[in-house]
This record gives structure tokens, sequence and C-alpha cells, in this order.
């Protein structure tokens, strides 16, 4: 009985991931085909998670200990640099879903190990391994976002200052250099960034202060330089175009070197599975005749 029930368990959970697996395929195929549908469905479904995390953030919201506050001081940073995490959730409701998903995982595989009368030690670590995947999930992916988001910036914003360098050459200001930079860019962060800056400057902030908060959510060492050098220049009265341009230069010469570095590191990075997995296959087909034919040989002779 116990053996049908492994059997019936195994096949599931075989089932259970290529159900996944297919899902999240046709996931990416329906957003690929219908990007303005799939973004409407899937930012619905997100909001269904907020009454399942209210819960634990009202209890987080309302109990801040030093975890609570280390935690959603890092993960209230991490969101601003993401742009937003999940349709909206703040600080609190992601440390929720951290518990919430590990609760949820640990105790639906209790029930199927009591269901399927596993061994008390495997359900046990598969109850700890689970729950700590639920656990850690929210704030990887919370990571993760803020990590691409940042990246994605930065590969946008040489060309958005030849943009704005431009704009200065041919005689604007820089609010409108910025306008027309945010009416003819390319959609992503660099775009984001400058119309939140537009509104903030629209609603009375000075200048300086809309390009300091950019640098702030981006939480980079290399764009708050460039936006606090870009700040100063508008104080001061330097010629823009000139701090645009040698900023420029400064990033893609820092590029091109990153470029060369990933390079130099690529023969070392793959020298691991070289080792690891070509060469004893090498060895295998080499030497596997010579010493098949030294046993036989000896094997002989005794």
């Amino acid at each position: 009985m116990n053996d049908i029930l492994m059997i019936i368990l195994i096949l599931g959970t075989a089932g259970v991931s290529a159900g996944l697996l297919c899902y999240a395929l046709a996931i990416r195929l329906y957003k690929f085909i219908f990007p303005g549908t799939a973004r409407r469905n899937f930012m619905t479904s997100r909001n269904q998670l907020k009454p399942l995390l209210r819960p634990f953030a009202e209890f987080f919201r309302s109990h801040r200990s030093e975890f609570v506050r280390k935690k959603t001081a890092e993960y209230r940073q991490q969101i601003m640099t993401a742009g937003g995490f999940w349709n909206g959730l703040n600080a609190f409701e992601v440390l929720s879903a951290q518990f919430t998903f590990s609760i949820i995982g640990a105790g639906a595989f209790l029930l199927l190990g009591i269901a399927a009368e596993l061994h008390p030690v495997l359900t046990m670590g598969c109850m700890l391994s689970i729950g700590a995947g639920g656990y850690l999930y929210p704030g990887i992916a919370l990571k993760g976002h803020a990590d691409k988001r940042r990246l994605w910036f930065l590969r946008q914003l040489p060309s958005a200052l030849d943009i704005l360098r431009l704009g200065a050459d041919a005689g604007l200001d820089f609010h409108s250099s910025v306008d027309y930079l945010v009416q003819i860019y390319l959609p992503g962060p660099v775009r984001e960034e400058l119309t939140v800056y537009r509104r903030d400057t629209a609603l009375g902030k000075t200048s300086t202060e809309a390009l300091t908060e950019i640098a702030e959510r981006m939480n980079d060492p290399e764009v708050t330089s460039i936006f606090i050098s870009l700040a100063q220049a508008l104080e001061m009265g330097t010629s823009m175009s000139d701090i645009c341009l040698a900023t420029v230069t400064d990033l893609r010469k820092k590029r091109t070197f990153k470029a060369e570095e990933d390079a130099q590191r690529a023969a070392i990075n793959i020298s691991f599975p070289l080792l690891l997995l070509i060469l004893p296959g090498i060895f295998i087909v080499l030497l596997g005749p010579v010493i098949k034919s030294l046993l036989t040989t000896l094997l002989t002779i005794s």
C-alpha cells in the first residue's frame, strides 16, 4: 500500500511540475502575443494577493520590532528602485508574503505527507525546505526586480544624456530638454523616472530636489554621482552640455572596461565545466580501450 501511495505521490509531483512548466511557457507566449491584455490580467491576479497578506501585514504594522523596522526599510528602498512590486505591494505586505507563503507551503506538504503516510523525517525535511523556499521567494523576487530595473536604467542612461546634451546645444533649457526626452524616448526606467521628475517639479519641488530623489530611488553610487552632478550644474549655472558629454564619455568607458573584464573572466568561468564535464569524457574515450586491454592482459596472466 505504501509503495502505491509513493508511486502516486511521485507521479503527482511530476504532473504538477510539468503542469507548472507548461503554464509558465503559456503565460510567456500569451504576454508576447497580447502584451496589453496580459498585463491587465497580471495586475488583477496580483490584486487578489492583498486580502491574503492583510492579516500578517496589519500585525507587522502594529508591532514594529527591530526586525520589522530593518526588513521594511530594506524592502521599501527596493520597491522604490523596482518602481513597484507585484502591482503595488508595500514593504509590510512583502514581509507578510514571506510568512504567508512559508506557512501555506509547509502546511500543504504536511497534509500531503499525512495523507500519503510518508516517513516523519522525510515529511519534516520537505516541510522545512518548502517553508524556507516560501519565506525566501518574495525577498529574492523583489531584489531581482530592483537589480534588473537598476541595470536597465544604467543601460538607457547614456543615450538619454546624449539627447539632453543635444537639446542643450540646440538652445533648450534643462526642463524643455527633459520634456522632449520624455516624449521621444523608449519606454523604460529612464523615461519613467524623468516623468516623475516632471510631475514633482510641476507640483513645486525644485529641480535639485527632484534629481536627488531620482538618485535616492535608484540607490546606485554611479547614478547618485551623475544626478548630483546634474543638480549642482543646474544650481551653479554650469553648461549642461559639457556635464552630459563628460558623463556619457565616462559611462561608455566604464562599460567598455567592464566588457573587457567579463571577456577575460569568461576563460576562467568556462574552465570549471570544461574540467568537470568535457575532459572526463575525452579521457574515457581515449584511455578506456587501453585500460580494458591492460586489464584483460593482467587477468589472462594471472
